[in-house]
């Protein structure tokens, strides 16, 4: 009778560490569902395009290589040309008996071409300051795309921890509920 109750405890504690087709669709069903996996170079460049913050860096570059290259055209020389052409057609005109006028048509053309250069002598600090700003804010640029992949990285990695910790507590969850069937088997049989 002993040997009875031992095969059926036996029975009972196999079933419930043996995966079965049931349990294995029950903790499929429970499972919630994974979407896409999102790597960690995916993940920066989505935060790069979407962040305002480093947006907004860029953006800066812009405005300081328009300043910059606004005082590299005050620096060149400029070039002014101009053409004009006139026709008066020759008509005489009686006023009071008098004539007046030409009866000759006249063809008149003038043209000029000009160079200058005019530098003022606060244009040169002025250019090296445009670039100093420029430089400036590349590495600005520079200092906020590490703060984001910072930030990144450090958030990406908890994720990841806290999916490990969730896995961990299934597990332990899995193994406990195993042992208290062990235990609810022992106690049937008598044993324990």
């Amino acid at each position: 009778m002993r040997f009875l109750g031992f095969l059926a405890a036996f029975s009972t504690a196999a079933a419930t560490f043996a995966p079965s087709a049931s349990s294995a669709q029950a903790q499929r069903a429970a499972a919630p569902s994974v979407g896409p996996t999102l790597s960690l170079a995916d993940a920066i460049a989505i935060a790069r395009r979407s962040n305002p913050g480093f947006q907004t860096s860029q953006n800066a570059r812009r405005t300081a290589n328009a300043a910059y290259r606004s005082t590299m055209g005050a620096l060149l020389p400029s070039l002014n040309s101009s053409f004009g052409g006139e026709y008066r057609e020759g008509r005489q005109q009686i006023v009071s008996g008098q004539t007046f006028g030409s009866g000759n048509s006249t063809l008149g053309t003038s043209g000029s071409l000009s160079a200058g250069y005019t530098v003022a002598l606060g244009a040169f600090a002025e250019r090296r300051a445009q670039r100093a700003n420029l430089d400036a804010t590349d590495a600005d640029i520079s200092a906020a795309e590490q703060n984001l992949r910072s930030q990144i990285v450090n958030q990406y990695i908890t994720v990841l921890q806290d999916q490990a910790a969730a896995l961990l507590q299934d597990t332990l969850l899995v193994t406990t509920s195993n042992q208290l069937e062990l235990a609810k088997a022992k106690l049937q049989v008598g044993t324990g």
